[in-house]
């Protein structure tokens, strides 16, 4: 499955991908076209950092 590392991340927060779409700032169907095949590195660490930013800011509340 692609994009393995992403997926993990998502789950460990307890997100879901249309919440994931919101963090970034695109569509719920661009996620899921983004996660049929394997992004660049680059663009999954951005991602993650992201993912991990959400979860720095929502424990904050």
């Amino acid at each position: 499955m692609a994009n393995e590392a992403i997926r993990k991340a998502v789950k460990d927060e307890g997100m879901h991908l249309w919440q994931l779409s919101d963090v970034l700032g695109v569509s719920e169907a661009t996620i899921t076209r983004w996660m049929r095949h394997e992004m660049p590195s680059a663009k999954q660490a951005d991602i993650i950092k992201k993912i991990d930013q959400y979860r720095k800011g929502s424990s904050a509340k």
